[in-house]
């Protein structure tokens, strides 16, 4: 089966240590004509992949296995923002290797430049979205908000799945392996 629309490879925070980061969702929806990641009904998460014309079956490989690997903690310290037609903001963590060597896995199993661009070897910088839809005249509000200090905390990343955006679909949800110490 071919994808079909924007297919992701997202790593999932389906537990309550994800709620640090659906705090940071508010204060950024304020600066969005909608609360863009409340609407999406997902819990926070970082896209490692996005894809269109890639087979599903291909991608859902890549899921299985990967679910064997371990939970990926993810410290975050400070936020920064994608400026484009409308402004994206993101928690931004801190260097994890088992992240990158998922992200190098994936763009070794499927061709690096089947990914969307900002997200191939070389352009990915990992981010958990905080929001995707501030109007540009919050351009300045966004850039004091990232600039502020954030208080470190670390989010613990428990699936890895496939989702299609807009609109949201799971296609597939896979529980990485559980930490004995959380």
């Amino acid at each position: 089966m071919v994808a079909a629309g924007n297919v992701a490879v997202c790593l999932r925070a389906g537990n309550s240590s994800g709620a640090l980061l659906r705090a940071l969702w508010h204060r950024v929806s304020l600066m969005e004509p909608y609360p863009s990641m409340h609407s999406i009904g997902y819990a926070p998460f970082v896209t490692i992949g996005q894809y269109e014309g890639v087979p599903i079956d291909h991608l859902a490989a890549f899921i299985r296995e990967q679910s064997k690997t371990w939970c990926i903690h993810l410290h975050f310290t400070r936020l920064d923002l994608i400026d484009g037609q409308s402004i994206t903001v993101g928690a931004i963590p801190d260097p994890n290797r088992q992240l990158i060597e998922m992200h190098r896995a994936l763009n070794s199993y499927i061709e690096p430049r089947l990914n969307h661009p900002l997200l191939r070897p070389g352009n990915w910088a990992p981010m958990s979205p905080i929001g995707n839809a501030v109007k540009t005249n919050f351009r300045g509000a966004a850039k004091s908000y990232i600039a502020a200090p954030l208080k470190p905390f670390t989010v613990r990343f428990d699936h890895i799945d496939l989702v299609r955006f807009l609109p949201f679909e799971e296609i597939m949800m896979q529980p990485l392996i559980a930490d004995q110490n959380y």
